[in-house]
């Protein structure tokens, strides 16, 4: 995820940094760059939102799966020594 980030910065580094080179209409594949540039911002930061995403989902499935195992183990206890005293009555 951090890769996304970083590549985010990288391109809005060269977003900022481009210039018009000497060649046949400079200016038109400035704007071309340019919009290439944001467009490849816009896909990886979407890429990025929906890795998080997942992984926040994943998280909460995970504390989940946590509280539904600390349960057993209690109800697991609790009839352990239910059986113990039914043994001993």
């Amino acid at each position: 995820m951090l890769k996304k980030w970083d590549h985010i910065e990288w391109l809005q580094n060269e977003l900022q940094t481009i210039n018009m080179k000497n060649e046949h209409d400079s200016l038109k594949r400035l704007f071309m760059r340019r919009e290439g540039l944001r467009s490849q911002i816009e896909s990886t930061f979407y890429d990025a939102s929906v890795i998080k995403q997942d992984l926040d989902e994943v998280m909460f499935e995970i504390q989940q799966t946590q509280l539904e195992k600390k349960n057993l183990e209690k109800r697991k206890d609790r009839l352990t020594e239910m059986r113990e005293q039914l043994m001993y009555e």
